[in-house]
């Protein structure tokens, strides 16, 4: 699946000056439908976007993002004027470059499955979803950087990363890092020359009827490689559902906030992580019953060594998650 790319649009329009006074020079969206991009003239980035209906609507203002509801506009497209126009305006109050491209490819996908004149209901549905994501978290740790890479490589490694992203944790405190209601994966990563990872004593005791299978991946810090939006692009040109790719992109941006400049700096090596990937049965870990830890105990963690653990084949995996790896 790709994307158009937006970018070289708005940067030719953050290059331009309106020919009118009080008038936005703006680019189509896409030939689908009648939305435009354009450019304040503080240079930050713009969509116009056609509703059906025009309901008074809650204006929605936060540190980085404006959404105006049932805006009269004047535009400038190929020099050709649109003058006293409603749209709904969906503002980008920043200019770093890496943050624009990732607003404006998110924006992108939500107007693609909406209907080419959505009611302003179903646009504000869809925008308040993600308009809350572009806030700024005050630190990002490099084992949370981590996590999320390797979670991304095995869903880039699967012959179904549409049903490995339909089944992906929604909040990170879940137990498991997919869950599809019947069963699970967890997925574990380490810099250390062996294979040992950390676990949560529940982790390796899951529910009866569950069948659980961890991931285990060695990773290498490099100077050069793969960073997390590469790996994203990866994943991107591989899925079929649309859904899919803004779900990708809000996990992403739901985990780094808006520190997309830093995290782009970090790369790992993605041959040594691909050769590295293996599965293993939960039942082959080595582990702790549940029944040995006294009553009042609680927050039990162990590091596992699997360098010794038989690992198993994906071609042998059963049921829609597993058999989806």
């Amino acid at each position: 699946m790709k994307l158009e790319n937006l970018f070289p649009k708005f940067e030719e329009l953050r290059n331009s000056v309106a020919e009118v006074a009080d008038t936005y020079r703006v680019e189509p969206v896409s030939k689908n439908n009648g939305h435009k991009i354009g450019c304040t003239e503080n240079g930050f980035p713009v969509f116009f976007i056609e509703c059906s209906d025009a309901p008074n609507v809650a204006n929605i203002h936060l540190r980085i993002i404006d959404v105006l509801f049932n805006q009269k506009c004047n535009l400038s497209v190929n020099n050709k004027l649109i003058a006293d126009k409603k749209y709904c305006m969906v503002i980008m109050k920043d200019s770093e470059d890496d943050l624009i491209k990732y607003f404006l490819d998110v924006i992108t996908l939500i107007l693609e499955q909406l209907p080419k004149q959505p009611t302003t209901k179903q646009l504000a549905v869809e925008l308040a979803k993600i308009t809350q994501l572009f806030t700024n978290k005050p630190t990002v740790s490099e084992d949370t950087i981590q996590g999320l890479w390797a979670e991304m490589l095995v869903i880039e490694q699967s012959n179904n990363p549409d049903y490995l992203i339909k089944s992906w944790h929604v909040n990170p405190t879940d137990k498991y890092d997919f869950n599809d209601g019947s069963d699970k994966i967890e997925v574990k990563s380490t810099t250390k020359q062996i294979r040992s990872h950390l676990f949560a004593i529940e982790q390796l005791n899951p529910n009866t009827g569950s069948q659980l299978i961890i991931a285990s991946i060695q990773m290498v810090k490099t100077g050069v490689g793969c960073s997390l939006f590469e790996l994203e692009e990866k994943i991107i040109n591989k899925i079929k559902d649309r859904d899919s790719a803004i779900r990708l992109k809000e996990k992403i941006v739901s985990t780094i906030g808006t520190h997309l400049s830093e995290i782009n700096s970090i790369y790992y090596d993605y041959m040594q992580s691909v050769d590295s990937l293996k599965f293993y049965d939960y039942k082959d870990v080595p582990s702790i019953s549940l029944d040995c830890i006294p009553q009042g105990v609680s927050n039990v963690h162990f590091s596992v060594d699997l360098s010794n653990v038989v690992d198993v084949e994906r071609d042998s995996m059963n049921g829609l998650l597993h058999g989806s790896l």
